[in-house]
């Protein structure tokens, strides 16, 4: 992606930086880590080590491990940071229940620190505790920033939709693609308020409605469609399709076995309409089979042994 987008700019513009949240945090607190009481050379702990340094905690505070996961300390504090907006002001900025995940939390942070280590998600988190620490830090990265694109919007949590606002402070210009009616993260913290407020936040927003589908045909986007509008029904786009409804089947099988017998029959008797139907021949070779999961290979593969066709 960046490369395309550098190659659209052309070189005279400079470069675009393309990245991820995490990314892109990781890059300004290598510069900036040492404002933090960090060395720049810091750690990222991955989801083993940070299990590692949380039975640590657990042992030294004396906590039976088996009736207080590990885990649970983290995916706490985690979803205390990305609780909505509208409860910001009410929680307090660095207000610490008092409680036991509190507690080994705490104890877990002072170790990460005391090893200048950092886990996954302090990137995002540290980056906001930097510019609010340090607002020369934030003005100077933020005049950097003359246009900020976000793709997948709907799908922001609170921290990354403070970082966006403290990114856009100074130049105001955001574009963000998205759409509410698609917003599936939940459970990472994702906040559909960040797109459906998009207007107030950013005074002056243009909507641009892409209301045009290329990839589906119409029995697949009228289905989609109407699933949507019996859960959101603020939803107001109203797209079309470019390409025809047939071609499309769906077929309700009782278990896996079912299912992988339907598949052979149906693949049998394409080969077989072919020549009929003038389309020329076709071998079971010629047929591309596609799944979701790769777990769902597992009885269709031992199936299809007696045929002529090959999975993978």
């Amino acid at each position: 992606m960046k490369a395309r987008v550098e190659g659209l700019l052309g070189p005279a513009h400079g470069g675009a930086q393309v990245s991820t949240f995490h990314a892109y945090c990781l890059r300004l607190l290598r510069r900036h880590a040492t404002r933090l009481g960090y060395s720049s050379d810091f750690l990222i702990y991955d989801q083993s080590d940070q299990q590692a340094v949380l039975r640590d905690c657990l042992q030294e505070l004396a906590i039976d491990d088996e009736t207080f996961p590990a885990g649970i300390p983290v995916a706490h504090q985690r979803r205390q940071e990305s609780r909505p907006r509208s409860r910001w002001s009410r929680a307090g900025g660095d207000r610490r229940p008092q409680d036991l995940t509190a507690k080994v939390f705490a104890r877990y942070q002072e170790k990460l620190r005391a090893a200048s280590a950092m886990d996954f998600d302090d990137l995002i988190g540290r980056t906001l505790a930097l510019f609010d620490r340090h607002p020369d830090v934030l003005h100077e990265v933020a005049s950097c920033v003359r246009y900020l694109l976000v793709d997948e919007y709907q799908d922001t949590n609170p921290p990354q939709y403070r970082l966006i606002r403290q990114l856009s402070s100074v130049h105001g210009n955001v574009c963000a693609v998205g759409d509410p009616d698609q917003s599936i993260y939940r459970f990472r913290f994702a906040d559909i308020n960040n797109i459906l407020s998009f207007e107030s936040d950013f005074p002056g927003t243009r909507i641009i409605k892409l209301e045009q589908n290329y990839r589906s045909t119409g029995n697949i986007l009228a289905a989609a469609t109407a699933v949507v509008r019996t859960i959101s029904a603020a939803s107001t786009r109203r797209c079309g399709a470019r390409r025809r409804r047939r071609g499309h089947r769906a077929h309700v099988a009782s278990d896996d076995r079912s299912e992988a017998d339907r598949v052979v029959q149906r693949a049998r008797a394409l080969s077989r309409e072919a020549p009929r139907t003038g389309a020329g021949a076709i071998g079971l070779e010629g047929i591309a089979i596609l799944y979701r999961t790769n777990a769902q290979s597992g009885c269709s593969r031992r199936r299809w042994r007696g045929t002529a066709c090959r999975t993978s």
